[in-house]
């Protein structure tokens, strides 16, 4: 008889990590958590990538596990088009994996087609100058007579004054920084494009690019021809090639209530819109689209509104957290600098868990 684990429940379940299209059952040795051997469960093109691990209530977000989680991911995208799955979902046996294989068949098949020969290449548009403020009076006639009338004024200046005309500022900016956005992406061979939130004013335009593999040449010479004809005030970046997590709808088990897995990661953002969400019996693929913040928010309750809501948003934090590993994978950060961050992150994903629990009591 199996012994009961800490949460009550019995046996080995199967820890899914991801999803590949792959003609054959696939062996990736024990690379699993806590050593496990990872396999496919196949049915027909599909395989669920797995490994044995107890089925308890959630797996805790430490490095010791989400270090191999990424890692298996990663393994498999080298190999074959794949879909990640939500971190932390345990199915009761391969049985019940692999008739969700079968009966969703035609809707894992077809986000598995969208990214098949196609990678994710971010893009980074930055304004290089000294003193931005100053940049944007020299070129903006309107900004600097607005500016100019209140420095007239002296010490009659209002405070509301002053609010008004940094609104002013940010959205004059946000106008330009959608002008310059636009003209790049127009200029960049085929593409699908998820434009990132951008919290900085140097920032024009953080992207995430959807790209056939063929066409990466293609896009960085486009890129270089933007980067001479715009000059040296600005500065155009890519980075990858990567995976293309970012634009996957990611697949999670539905599955009984008793061994129903927390979401310890929660799912990928993609392009701004409305949330859709296909339910079906074994699997569920969410799509969150969320639409950006717009303009500039002066009033205490709302930018209390809007910390609130980015200290709660796991998502984001869940994202930072994948970049980071692929930082770690090519080399663009140590070791030391890794581990630094990941601590952060990995701390708010467990308070975010905390206080969502205690939302939910």
């Amino acid at each position: 008889m199996s012994k009961k684990n800490e949460t009550g429940n019995t046996g080995l379940g199967k820890l899914l990590y991801a999803i590949s299209l792959a003609g054959q059952e696939c062996d990736f040795g024990n690379i699993g958590l806590d050593g496990k051997r990872v396999h496919s469960i196949n049915y027909r093109d599909a395989g669920a990538l797995v490994s044995d691990y107890p089925r308890v209530a959630a797996i805790k977000l430490l490095r010791k596990n989400l270090a191999p989680y990424h890692h298996v991911t990663r393994e498999a995208a080298q190999r074959f088009t794949t879909i990640p799955a939500r971190f932390g979902q345990i199915a009761r046996d391969a049985g019940e994996v692999s008739i969700a294989l079968q009966r969703n068949y035609g809707q894992i098949r077809q986000a598995l087609d969208r990214l098949d020969g196609k990678v994710e290449i971010g893009l980074k548009v930055s304004w290089q100058v000294e003193n931005l403020f100053a940049y944007f009076l020299e070129r903006d006639g309107e900004l600097k007579a607005r500016r100019n009338q209140l420095l007239a004024k002296g010490t009659s200046l209002h405070r509301m004054e002053q609010i008004e005309f940094g609104s002013y500022v940010h959205t004059r900016m946000n106008q330009t920084k959608g002008g310059i956005s636009k003209r790049v992406l127009a200029a960049l061979p085929p593409a699908e494009v998820r434009v990132e939130a951008n919290h900085t004013d140097e920032l024009i335009t953080n992207a995430a690019l959807l790209i056939r593999k063929e066409l990466q040449p293609q896009l960085e010479e486009a890129v270089e021809a933007l980067g001479q004809s715009m000059g040296e005030e600005y500065s155009l970046k890519l980075e990858g090639p990567w995976p293309p997590f970012s634009f996957v709808e990611r697949v999670e088990l539905h599955l009984s209530h008793a061994y129903r897995q927390r979401a310890a990661v929660s799912q990928q953002r993609s392009a701004p819109g409305a949330v859709k969400r296909i339910y079906f019996m074994a699997f569920l693929l969410d799509d969150i689209l969320l639409a950006p913040l717009k303009g500039v928010i002066f009033i205490a309750e709302k930018i209390h509104a809007q910390a609130t809501e980015e200290l709660l948003d796991e998502d984001g934090v869940r994202q930072e957290l994948r970049e980071l590993y692929m930082l770690l994978e090519t080399g663009k950060i140590s070791e030391a600098e890794f581990e630094a961050r990941e601590t952060v992150l990995v701390e708010r994903l467990e308070e975010l868990e905390a206080y969502k629990k205690g939302e939910s009591a």
